[in-house]
């Protein structure tokens, strides 16, 4: 299954979780601080942007959302905006 960052999906809810997780920055939810993309990321190189991020998501995935398995990430840039394409396997 894959998710990309600027294309909500409407048929999973895990997906949609993932989705959410993509689009957050971390530090701002409440009780849940620890949640979301690291504002670290704005100043790398796509090349670091990517393998930085992969050990962060299988981390979150694992944390928040226990029914997806991490499986491959991919950064590319379109039309001047960074789009990340995560792919996951149904842990259910």
């Amino acid at each position: 299954m894959v998710v990309k960052s600027n294309e909500e999906p409407t048929n999973n809810s895990n997906l949609k979780r993932l989705w959410i997780l993509l689009n957050t920055k971390k530090g701002t939810v409440p009780l849940f601080r620890g949640m979301g993309i690291s504002s670290s990321i704005v100043d790398m190189k796509i090349n670091q942007i990517q393998g930085i991020l992969s050990q962060e998501l299988d981390t979150q995935i694992k944390l928040y959302i226990p029914g997806l398995k991490f499986k491959k990430l991919i950064c590319e840039k379109i039309n001047e905006k960074l789009i990340y394409t995560v792919e996951v396997i149904d842990n259910a």
